[in-house]
């Protein structure tokens, strides 16, 4: 995994591409003769198939994956939008060091030590 920050280019990038998908909730359905010769996202509110995939280019983890990546992507845009409104409302977010976040426990460890409690 990177480090890389996630820019809100990439944020509004990442949304765009959400925007010209097929909107709707995705599903995973399997057909053929043994159920899983071929693998069909379809979106819930529409008969039409978002797209097929023939046996021999698909895996089931792969298929699962596009279709929860599809339907989770927007709700995560959401959150990591909401989250840096959030820590920007404490003060200038230019300011702010990223840094501390993963660093809480242990300065709040310290402080109770500097206290003395």
């Amino acid at each position: 995994m990177s480090d890389e920050t996630i820019t809100d280019d990439y944020l509004s990038h990442l949304q765009a591409l959400c925007d010209a998908a097929t909107p709707g909730e995705w599903r995973t359905l399997y057909g053929g003769m043994e159920g899983d010769n071929y693998a069909v996202i379809g979106s819930r509110s529409d008969v039409r198939p978002v797209c097929r995939i023939d046996p021999q280019d698909y895996r089931q983890g792969n298929v699962h994956a596009i279709v929860v990546a599809h339907n989770a992507l927007p709700q995560l845009i959401a959150e990591v939008r909401r989250l840096r409104g959030a820590i920007l409302s404490f003060g200038n977010g230019n300011d702010f060091d990223w840094k501390v976040l993963g660093r809480i426990d242990e300065l709040e460890t310290e402080n109770a030590r500097l206290r003395g409690e």
